[in-house]
């Protein structure tokens, strides 16, 4: 008799790739203005978790969409949006206990959201393209920047600041990951002074990728990138509204920069490789490296005020009370950071048609005996369990019902086959209209 136990929290997040149980990736965080309250979504699920405490207890969040998630931003400790792939917008009006969905439609990939009041608001896109508002989301509206000004192929949109309703800057550049060439780099800054009816290229650089932009002042602006090649971050910095770029002062240890917050004119932070978080206290013109427990990318920073602050990344998320003089582990239920395997397990599962419309196939392969497969939605709840299963290898159909033979809806689902010597793991897109 096999038992098959609830999948726990710091397990659930373990999702499976290339049939190694690795860490989730925390690809975006949100800290609403002077409160404890933050959020992080997560780049391989739909999920969301909030703390009401700056990291010391975290409740996992369903958002019930089977597409990925980037970025959130928070108005308050209420009101907040989310997006992700396929151009998907959520939003929540009760610190993420609910989420409805306000848009799927327009880029491939959204990475930034960013609202400028109660209002008004918008997300990058890939492939020069963007989202807005202009009534909190119950409308968005799908923009291509001109070409042959914003190539579509070397244009992604990263990050977005504001000065003021009408005035939006976007900053673009390709991630390495993403990158095969890796021979020169794709930065773009872009900026509309008429809420977004025409664009303007204000800079272009071929060395350097950026990603995210910080606007100071109505002259001062900030953005920040990295170089493919050597992996090395960049500040570029602005004093005449984007006339002329200088570097700033950044330590050559700095890794490539995804993401900046500033509070306030003086104070701000970036985040990026190698668990690189700098900070500057004059603008942005000298940036100095803060220590911080991890060497994991951190894909996103943001903070309350100029003490609290969280940053998060690929399996950890980081929090800070005195500025980042102090970086401490606040990941989820306490997820530790991998550790490379030893050795590959000895069976592994694979999953047909990723996403899929029911049934579902697995195909089981290794040796040994004694091989169960559970399934889990996005909660750790068991769905499905399968045991008493042939020796590896065979294949495996689940119809999408459930323990009690009720169709699931769709959603995020995860497999785990598993036997006292070793385990494998999996997760499925389970997509009941998918044409």
């Amino acid at each position: 008799m096999v038992s098959v136990p609830r999948l726990t929290a710091s397990r659930f997040v373990q999702l499976a790739l290339g049939g190694f149980c690795t860490p989730a990736v925390f690809h975006g965080v949100a800290v609403a203005p002077n409160t404890s309250h933050a959020w992080v979504v997560m780049s391989d699920t739909e999920g969301a978790y909030h703390t009401p405490d700056l990291g010391k207890s975290w409740q996992y969040q369903r958002t019930d969409m089977y597409r990925i998630l980037y970025d959130a931003f928070f108005l308050d400790s209420l009101n907040g949006w989310a997006c992700g792939g396929g151009g998907l917008v959520r939003h929540t009006t009760d610190g993420g206990d609910t989420w409805v969905r306000q848009n799927m439609a327009g880029p491939f990939y959204s990475y930034r959201i960013r609202f400028v009041n109660d209002s008004i608001g918008w997300a990058t896109g890939d492939w020069a393209t963007a989202l807005y508002t202009t009534n909190a989301g119950n409308a968005w509206h799908f923009v291509i920047l001109p070409y042959p000004t914003f190539p579509e192929d070397s244009v992604d949109f990263q990050g977005l600041d504001f000065q003021g309703p009408d005035t939006i800057w976007m900053v673009a550049g390709k991630p390495p990951e993403n990158d095969t060439e890796h021979t020169h780099g794709d930065g773009f800054i872009a900026r509309t002074t008429n809420a977004g009816d025409s664009w303007t290229r204000i800079y272009r650089d071929t060395v350097w990728d950026f990603y995210d932009v910080a606007c100071i002042d109505a002259r001062n602006i900030c953005v920040v990138g990295g170089n493919d090649q050597t992996g090395q971050g960049t500040v570029l910095r602005t004093s005449d509204a984007g006339a002329t770029w200088y570097p700033a002062t950044v330590l050559p240890s700095a890794g490539y920069l995804r993401s900046m917050r500033f509070v306030g004119q003086d104070s701000g932070w970036a985040c990026g490789d190698s668990g690189t978080i700098i900070n500057t206290t004059d603008s942005g013109r000298t940036w100095n490296r803060q220590p911080t427990p991890t060497c994991s990318t951190l894909y996103d920073i943001d903070f309350a005020d100029r003490e609290r602050g969280m940053a998060s990344g690929a399996g950890v998320v980081l929090t800070t009370t005195n500025g980042g003089q102090t970086w401490l582990n606040a990941t989820p239920i306490g997820i530790a950071e991998p550790k490379p395997p030893t050795s590959p397990p000895d069976i592994s599962l694979r999953v047909f048609n990723n996403p899929s419309r029911p049934p579902v196939r697995f195909a089981v392969s290794g040796t040994g005996t004694e091989t169960h497969l559970a399934i889990y939605d996005a909660s750790g709840r068991l769905i499905r369990s399968f045991t008493s299963l042939l020796s590896p290898p065979f294949s495996l159909a689940w119809n999408g019902l459930d323990l009690h033979g009720m169709p699931v809806p769709s959603g995020t689902y995860f497999a785990r086959l598993g036997r006292s010597s070793a385990e494998a793991c999996a997760f499925t897109l389970l997509a009941r209209n998918w044409p």
